[in-house]
Order: structure tokens, then sequence, then C-alpha cells
């Protein structure tokens, strides 16, 4: 669906606004599993408010790809990550300051920590149009994925696969 001049208007305006932020990334484990990477972050957090460098917690603790540049994400806008990590990271006011707690997105658990802050001008309404429709098509994409998942069962079947499950 095309995008109104008010949505585009509106994305264009939304786009202005930019922080940059570093993060720390505890990978989201099985569900038996989260109390301790939850505690995890949350002790790593800790040390960072006492005074630990958020750049070598990022090298040594986060499983991003980011972690080599200290957890460094650069700048980017509220719609380019998932709405929990962007509204933690807007919300933090001055630079340096960190979250009072470990974030939790579908990608796992964040340590998020402000770098700055910036305006920029806002994107042509041509390259804002085409922006705003590939982020309607990843989340169409997205929810028909999460939809089909939601439907299916998979069951392994050793003797098609022509495994013994039972070896040690």
């Amino acid at each position: 669906e095309e995008p109104s001049a008010e949505e585009l208007e509106d994305f264009r305006q939304e786009q202005t606004d930019q922080v940059r932020a570093a993060h720390i990334l505890f990978p989201l484990p099985e569900p038996a599993q989260q109390d301790s990477v939850r505690r995890l972050a949350r002790a790593v957090l800790d040390s960072i408010r006492s005074g630990a460098d958020f750049g070598e917690m990022a090298r040594r603790y986060s499983v991003d790809a980011s972690a080599q540049r200290g957890g460094d994400l650069g700048f980017f806008s509220r719609r380019d990550m998932v709405d929990p990590f962007s509204d933690a990271a807007f919300a933090l006011q001055d630079s340096g300051d960190v979250v009072e707690r470990p974030v939790k997105t579908r990608f796992g658990y964040h340590v998020i920590q402000l770098l700055g802050r910036r305006t920029v001008p806002p994107m042509d309404s041509l390259r804002a149009r085409t922006a705003l429709m590939q982020i309607r098509q990843r989340a169409a994409y997205d929810d028909a994925i999460k939809a089909l998942r939601d439907q299916v069962t998979i069951q392994v079947n050793p003797e098609v696969l022509g495994v013994d499950l039972n070896v040690q």
C-alpha cells in the first residue's frame, strides 16, 4: 500500500532525529536459560555502572558484529531498530548514559549506552517513500513468516534421515 503524503512527511521528520549508541548483546537462549543470561547482562551492566569500560565489556561479552567496535552501532533513526531497543536508546538523555536494566528484544538482552545525538536534514520525498515501503515490506514478510511458523509442527523421523538418535 502506498504511503499517504502525511505518512511520508511524518516519516521524513522522524528520520531527522538520530542517536549514536553502543550495545552489548546477550543472545536469547532457550526459555530455561533466560534467567541466567538476564543475570549475566545485569551483572555486566552493574560493572559498567561501577566504572568498567563499556567498549571493553562489549568486546568481551557481546555476540554482535559491533563487539569489535566496542559495541558502537553508529547513528540511527528510531525506525532503524526494533521498538524496545529504539525506545530505550532514544530515552537516554546524555552522552555516556546507560540503560537502567537490560532491554529484551527478539534478538536477546541488550545493555545500551548513548554515545551522541544529532539532527540531520529531512530526506527527499522519493527516498522517504522507498525507505517506508521497504520497512512495510519487511514487516509484512516478518508477519507472514511468524504466521507460518505458528502453524507448523516439525517432527523428525529418524528412519527417513537414516540416523540412530540413540547413539551416545
